[in-house]
């Protein structure tokens, strides 16, 4: 039978190997993870072409068409956008060899995860759908804007650009859809796991009307045989979790900044042709274009970066779940009150952070500081435009 998101997975799987952002071979019937001679040649010759262009592009169309020949601040702002997504891609490539082995090693340990809990393979359908159809509306804008570009301002100059936008837009995507991939597995997990410690606190309630001794010391014994083993459980997730996190760090740095210079540069960018009126025509199609790119861009931005957090809710909801073992009435077995104790002190001692590379934690009030800071420059931008304007326009 046809399964629509076993097939969008293959495809990510297949698309990421041709172009080199996955450098070992995943077995696509029994999902296992493995380093092979003929994976790695082809890696590092792909990996080693889109290095070669990328330099090549930086040095001769960057540097000595754009930065040399511009005259406008947006341009400016443009080139170094862009020079911003050719370091953040050659850093990600090179991270991705550093941490092959470690990469390889997660994706086995979910895998296994999977095999004991088949159900959550169910879990994370609607979400893959969802990244799918985001990632295809906003690859699909973006390369129709860059076509509509191209039948304005013909050139072989602005057709290797466009070339060259797109194979960065395409491979930032990748990058940040594994990191999708593998947290939102993590969630799915972390949602079982709290679904059985929602079911343990249920029991455990039960046994207030539980009047045989015998009985009560037996179910008190399961309960606490099955609490120990989330805790196992909820340490080994948390543990694959914080690996992923210090496996990913480059690439969520890199998606952050580029999330961060690209929303300055549009905001500026409109102001300063739209507004302005300098360097682009807007035409009816362009605006179209224009329009539906920054929409769904943003739109697949948000459910990107909405999975980060959606992790640290289900490990919120964990801990308060583990708080309402409290107002239970005295009187359980003395190893099930301990289980209970040292479960909340596990989670106390060790609570779940993602944190990129030490620079800083992944929490809203960082992105609410983050949106502020976008709006900030946004706005000196536009104050130097408008210093300016009259000096733009005697040029």
């Amino acid at each position: 039978m046809f399964d629509p998101v076993k097939w969008i997975l293959r495809l990510f799987y297949y698309y990421s190997r041709l172009l080199g952002v996955i450098n070992f071979e995943i077995d696509v019937r029994t999902g296992r993870a493995r380093i092979t001679r003929l994976a790695s040649i082809y890696a590092i010759i792909i990996n080693g072409l889109i290095f070669s262009v990328l330099v090549f592009v930086s040095i001769y169309y960057l540097i000595e068409v754009l930065w040399l020949n511009a005259s406008l601040l947006f341009e400016y702002t443009f080139v170094i956008m862009h020079a911003i997504r050719i370091i953040c891609v050659m850093a990600t490539l090179l991270n991705r060899w550093y941490h092959r082995s470690r990469l390889i090693n997660v994706i086995n340990a979910f895998h296994l995860l999977a095999c004991r809990k088949p159900q959550v393979t169910r879990m994370w359908r609607r979400r893959v759908i969802i990244k799918f159809i985001s990632l295809l509306s906003s690859e699909f804008a973006q390369l129709s804007m860059s076509l509509t570009s191209l039948g304005t301002y013909p050139s072989i100059n602005v057709s290797v650009l466009i070339w060259m936008m797109h194979t960065l837009t395409t491979l930032t995507d990748l990058i940040g859809s594994h990191y999708y991939f593998v947290m939102l597995n993590a969630h799915s997990h972390y949602i079982l796991v709290n679904q059985e410690i929602e079911a343990i606190l249920t029991n455990i309630h039960s046994l207030e009307s539980e009047n045989r001794r015998a009985a009560f010391m037996s179910k008190c014994c399961s309960l606490a045989d099955q609490l120990e083993d989330i805790a196992r459980q909820q340490s080994k997730l948390q543990a694959l979790v914080e690996n992923i996190t210090h496996i990913f760090d480059i690439q969520g740095v890199c998606i952050s900044v580029i999330f961060y210079f690209s929303t300055i540069g549009a905001i500026y960018f409109t102001f300063a042709t739209f507004i302005l009126n300098k360097g682009v025509v807007w035409t009816a199609a362009f605006i179209m274009w224009y329009l539906l790119t920054m929409g769904s861009f943003y739109a697949d931005a948000v459910i990107t970066i909405d999975n980060f957090y959606i992790v640290l809710d289900v490990h919120a909801d964990m801990v308060r779940l583990l708080e309402q073992f409290s107002t239970i009435a005295p009187g359980l077995d003395e190893r099930l009150e301990e289980v209970i104790e040292t479960f909340q002190l596990q989670l106390r001692r060790n609570p779940l952070k993602i944190r990129l590379m030490h620079c800083y934690n992944v929490e809203r009030s960082e992105l609410i500081a983050m949106a502020s800071s976008i709006i900030m420059n946004s706005v000196v931008l536009i104050q130097y435009e408008l210093k300016n304007k009259e000096t733009y326009s005697k040029q």
